[in-house]
């Protein structure tokens, strides 16, 4: 028996599972990390690549974003 397929997301719902402000925001910052988020294509409509981040990958890059590092150095530059 084969195991199930991961689900995957376009950018859009993504930034909504993730959460991110806005797909574009998305983009910018998987653009920014090419060696940890490869990136994973499908033709959509019109014949337009689209792309899909897994289950797997919204799951680290919220982790990141909301409880790891970045989150946190990004409070601390604020100006007391």
């Amino acid at each position: 028996m084969t195991p199930p397929l991961e689900p995957l997301y376009t950018l859009k719902v993504a930034a909504e599972r993730i959460p991110f402000r806005s797909a574009k925001a998305l983009k910018d910052w998987l653009y920014k990390r090419p060696d940890a988020f490869p990136p994973r294509y499908q033709y959509g409509r019109y014949h337009r690549l689209t792309r899909l981040l897994s289950l797997a990958e919204c799951t680290q890059i919220r982790t990141m974003t909301v409880f790891g590092k970045e989150r946190v150095n990004r409070r601390r530059r604020r100006a007391p």
